[in-house]
């Protein structure tokens, strides 16, 4: 009997064949956007760049220093959303903050009137705001994607991000060759906001990992043991996870910690995430105990002015006591 996996792995490699060479004859003509350019959206930009040369790609950030970084890899500059709306590409990409900020983004892509985009967001927003997105945009005789990723500000750099897909099929064929240039995972995850969903809950237990996480690396400290050998210990063990191994927040271990805790997924988006999972949960009686005292951390976190300091700075937390 054939597996539901091979059959799965072979209809991904049929449809990747087709819509690259879809994409080699249109990549003269096609036109990109990408509005988001922050510790994750830059990377993902240039590596877009550097896969299709060819294609026509207009970047956007309300930051110019980090558009000038996109301009300088081979983008076109254009003065706002509704400017690179306007400019006409056939799919546009957002990798921003907050629910607010998309929504924001959105109307002025739709304020211009438009038809016929593809709008992949690959934002972390609560479900009931992408689903509500996806409505207007199809409305409004356009498309949408949720496309959010996971993966960090390395699998960003490296191409390896995971992408976590709520679509159809068609407009999930539609920019795959383009997800692929930026990660090396296409999770479809099921109907719009499906990867809205599936992205909450990962950040959600992600939190509680972290925090887990530093408690055992401080507590190894404590009592006298290495800690580089500890993590050795967990990430060989039944504790290995993300947080042990790629981000390990013990700052004689992972160099994020090593480097002060600068750049990577930030507190302040890490806690937003939190909230988002915590109102979700209240809406349909879930209890999340461990999510809501993660949450508690990271607004301590905040309090301190560690909020643009990546999320493993909650171990600082744990070790003032």
């Amino acid at each position: 009997m054939v597996s539901s996996i091979f059959l799965r792995n072979h209809y991904y490699r049929s449809m990747i064949s087709r819509q690259n060479r879809s994409l080699n004859s249109l990549s003269r003509n096609m036109s990109i956007g990408f509005i988001g350019l922050g510790n994750m959206g830059l990377p993902m930009c240039i590596n877009l760049i550097k896969k299709f040369p060819k294609i026509e790609l207009f970047a956007y950030d309300s930051n110019s220093e980090r558009t000038s970084v996109a301009i300088e890899a081979g983008a076109k500059s254009v003065s706002s959303a509704s400017n690179l709306a306007e400019e006409s590409p056939e799919i546009i990409f957002t990798m921003l903050p907050s629910c607010d900020v998309v929504q924001a983004v959105v109307s002025e892509i739709l304020a211009t009137k438009k038809s016929g985009i593809t709008l992949v967001d690959c934002s972390t927003i609560s479900p009931i705001t992408s689903m509500s997105l996806h409505k207007k945009m199809e409305s409004s005789k356009n498309y949408m994607i949720d496309a959010p990723v996971s993966g960090g500000v390395a699998g960003a750099q490296n191409s390896t991000l995971t992408f976590m897909v709520g679509s159809n099929d068609s407009t999930f064929e539609k920019v795959l060759p383009m997800l692929q240039a930026m990660g090396k995972n296409m999770i479809r995850c099921g109907g719009p906001s499906s990867g809205s969903v599936m992205k909450l809950c990962n950040n959600l237990a992600l939190a509680s990992q972290m925090v887990a996480i530093s408690e055992a690396m401080n507590l190894g400290e404590s009592l006298g043991v290495d800690v580089k050998t500890l993590q050795d210990v967990l990430n060989q063990s039944t504790a290995g996870c993300w947080s042990s191994e790629m981000n390990n927040p013990h700052p004689n271990v992972g160099d994020i910690a090593k480097n002060g805790y600068s750049g990577g997924f930030s507190s302040n988006l890490m806690l937003k995430d939190l909230g988002l999972a915590i109102a979700a949960g209240a809406e349909k009686d879930v209890c999340i105990p461990l999510g809501s005292l993660s949450k508690k951390l990271y607004e301590t976190v905040q309090k301190r002015g560690w909020g643009e300091n990546d999320f493993g700075v909650v171990s600082k937390i744990l070790r003032d006591k």
